[in-house]
């Protein structure tokens, strides 16, 4: 399951040029939860 989160992140974020804001919002979770999520993958 964690792997399928990081792909939608991931993949979500590449869709969107890397806003964080708008790929928060297509997830439907929120901006922090995507850069701590980032930062476990140990990306920025």
């Amino acid at each position: 399951m964690a792997e399928i989160e990081r792909h939608a992140i991931l993949s979500t974020l590449d869709a969107v040029g890397g806003s964080t804001a708008r790929a928060a919002e297509i997830l439907d979770i929120s901006v922090r939860t995507i850069q701590y999520r980032l930062h476990t993958y140990g990306r920025r």
